[in-house]
């Protein structure tokens, strides 16, 4: 599998500490469980935290990793997720917290380990009421902010019968969460890593000292420590990813990653202003190049970026969307059908607004609206979509390839990296199905070290890019068609 510039590139890594090991919760062994019996729609579910899966007889059996029965010994160990709490005591979130809230008159007092803004994305939120008595919010990012909160499953799920029942009725009626539904896997991360209308990482959030978040699902997931057997086709299809699984991956996150910060949008528009934290435009909306670099005289092969950079926006312009809206363009022609034909259109009408001066927000949160449902309604319909075979996947290659040679003299790193990931989840996908050239690979390989040789030794943002230095970016993604046959 080709590795991909993922997370660690763009967001930094997180602290190491020890797991926290609880008590164990778990039916008695040797003895036949008793027949499941539901529970009574309507009942709020309360958390009950990770020390109920930790028992050595259930989800810690401390074996291989991602090994069945050992998913809290593979995240506990290896998931960062497990050490999100963590990094709220490190000296970045202390520094991150004197500069955001600079304005009280200790904001050591409240750190961030009790601060929302921060336990929404690094723990398990449980609100008042919600958490029950082992429940820890220590433990970090735990078993039931993707699976949902445990009360109504925990005592059911090895019982007889469980098994056997739909993913729908066990997500309705019991709580537990369809997490092999892509459409829904991709939804749960993106509320996180890109974000909603109730959390967020805006740009006071990042000028005080926070990554800023540059989410994409293929990448994130093909580093993930995963706790569960995801490459076994055979012993439950129904669960484990198809042939073509990648590309499918990156498609359903491309959609649903720009449909949730179009939301975001539209959330921050409609409250442009209405209190000191929101304030309009959001600049985290931009590309931060458009604000911070370097002002100096330029070379001309710089003077031939830069005008190919604002050929189709005014000089001074900021760039709006160039991480999440990137490839939504080209990827909606390839698609077809009538919602995917009116997204172009939707989103040059949402640049448009975004890249003036002074952008309407009650504008800018109509055209965001309207996008967002149709990427819904697309989302919808990709999921349901057969598998792709290698000539659908050789052709999303080509596609990505040649947008980017079009477009490569203008394009920031975000764009490039976009293209790069898209190709990359193709290429993988076609080698899962045996049928990739092995020459894309190394092609493959040259662009991820530029993009990984953009940044100074110990700098998050990536200063030395630069699509036109030999090799040209563009000569890099056209050597990509050359060995697809075009």
């Amino acid at each position: 599998m080709i590795k991909r510039v993922g997370g660690g590139a763009v967001l930094g890594a997180a602290v190491v500490v020890g797991a926290w090991l609880a008590w164990p919760r778990s039916p008695a062994s040797g003895r036949q469980a008793e027949p499941i019996q539901a529970p009574q729609r309507g009942e709020t579910a309360k958390f009950f935290g990770v020390a109920s899966c930790a028992s050595m007889a259930c989800h810690h059996f401390n074996g291989a990793k991602a090994e069945a029965r050992s998913e809290y010994s593979t995240w506990s160990a290896w998931d960062k997720h497990a050490r999100a709490y963590a990094v709220l005591e490190n000296d970045r979130s202390r520094r991150i917290v004197r500069n955001l809230y600079y304005s009280e008159a200790d904001p050591d007092k409240v750190p961030a380990t009790a601060r929302r803004l921060c336990l929404e994305c690094h723990s398990t939120y449980a609100a008042k009421g919600e958490a029950g008595e082992r429940f820890f919010v220590g433990d970090g990012v735990g078993c039931e902010s993707c699976h949902g909160p445990a009360e109504k499953y925990l005592t059911t799920h090895y019982a007889r019968g469980f098994k056997e029942k739909s993913n729908e009725e066990k997500e309705s009626v019991y709580g537990l969460r369809n997490v092999w539904d892509l459409s829904k896997r991709t939804k749960l991360c993106t509320s996180c890593h890109v974000g909603n209308a109730t959390k967020e990482v805006n740009h006071d959030l990042i000028a005080a000292g926070h990554p800023r978040l540059n989410f994409e699902m293929g990448g994130y997931h093909g580093i993930y420590n995963k706790h569960w057997n995801d490459r076994n086709y055979t012993t439950n299809p129904a669960k484990n990813q198809p042939v073509d699984f990648e590309a499918r991956l990156w498609l359903l996150g491309q959609l649903t990653a720009a449909k949730a910060s179009l939301e975001l949008l539209e959330s921050r528009a409609a409250n442009a202003n209405k209190s000191i934290d929101k304030p309009w435009p959001e600049f985290s909306e931009y590309a931060c190049y458009a604000c911070h670099k370097n002002l100096e005289l330029l070379d001309s092969r710089e003077v031939e970026r830069q005008t190919a950079k604002y050929k189709t926006r005014p000089v001074g312009a900021p760039a709006y969307g160039t991480w999440y809206l990137s490839l939504v363009t080209p990827l909606s022609k390839k698609l077809g059908g009538e919602t995917a034909s009116a997204l172009p259109g939707d989103l040059a009408k949402l640049r448009g607004i975004m890249e003036k001066p002074a952008p309407n927000a009650q504008a800018a949160a109509r055209e965001a609206g309207a996008a967002a449902r149709r990427l819904d309604q697309l989302i919808a319909r990709v999921a349901k979509e057969p598998a792709l075979d290698p000539k659908q996947l050789r052709g999303y290659i080509e596609l990505f390839a040649q947008d980017g040679a079009d477009r490569a003299k203008g394009m920031d790193w975000d764009d490039a990296t976009q293209v790069y990931l898209s190709l990359a989840a193709f290429q993988t996908a076609l080698s899962d199905s045996g049928k990739a050239d092995p020459g894309v690979k190394n092609d493959l390989l040259a662009i991820k070290k530029r993009l990984r040789s953009a940044f100074p030794p110990g700098v998050d943002s990536p200063q030395y890019f630069n699509p036109v230095a030999e090799p040209t970016l563009a000569s890099q993604l056209d050597t990509i068609r050359r060995h697809l046959g075009k």
